[in-house]
């Protein structure tokens, strides 16, 4: 069951959560800030999960 969100917007541990919830393994996360020169205050949020052989 996939919960409906408005966005996806969710912090680096919620998306490790549910990629270990459904099997991923070696999960990591990098986070990038937004550049200086913009008025965004976002940062980018780089995942990586490997899904292992069945």
């Amino acid at each position: 069951m996939v919960l409906a969100i408005p966005r996806w917007d969710l912090e680096p541990d919620e998306w490790g959560e549910r990629l270990d919830k459904y099997g991923f393994v070696d999960i990591e996360h990098q986070v990038i800030a937004p550049p200086a020169a913009t008025d965004s205050a976002q940062p980018t949020i780089l995942m990586r999960a490997v899904r292992p052989e069945e």
